[in-house]
């Protein structure tokens, strides 16, 4: 689960989070072979209970997540917001200068050949 992270804490979380993604796997290797044993083994009904336990705790973890980021929702909105307003003010910003530089901008260079190529036709013909 490698994502980009903005912050040292969001990188770490992500770490714990693939750790224990990792953790689960093995554990549920293990119990998955430990469950192929005889049918009527207390290793087989061992690793079920085992299984069923690994399963309500990769859910509480999924719970946390969640809920954390649920939590985090709102901020993250509410800095969404300002960086909009902000970008809009930005925009507009640029727009204002760039009206305001346009009568003072050359014109471009092919308008310029016309012009100079109408003028040398003017006295040539």
């Amino acid at each position: 689960m490698s994502t980009p992270s903005d912050s040292p804490l969001t990188s770490l979380i992500a770490q714990d989070i693939d750790a224990g993604v990792r953790a689960a796997e093995e554990q549920r290797a293990k119990r998955h072979i430990q469950a192929a044993g005889p049918w009527q083994s207390h290793e087989r009904s061992e690793a079920f209970t085992r299984m069923s336990e690994l399963l309500l705790e990769a859910l509480e973890v999924m719970r946390l997540v969640s809920q954390s980021f649920r939590e985090g929702s709102p901020a993250t909105r509410c800095k969404s917001a300002d960086l909009q307003v902000h970008s809009h003010h930005r925009m507009e910003r640029s727009a204002t200068l760039r009206d305001r530089r346009a009568p003072r901008l050359s014109p471009p260079p092919e308008a310029i050949r016309q012009a100079e190529s109408q003028m040398l036709d003017m006295f040539i013909a």
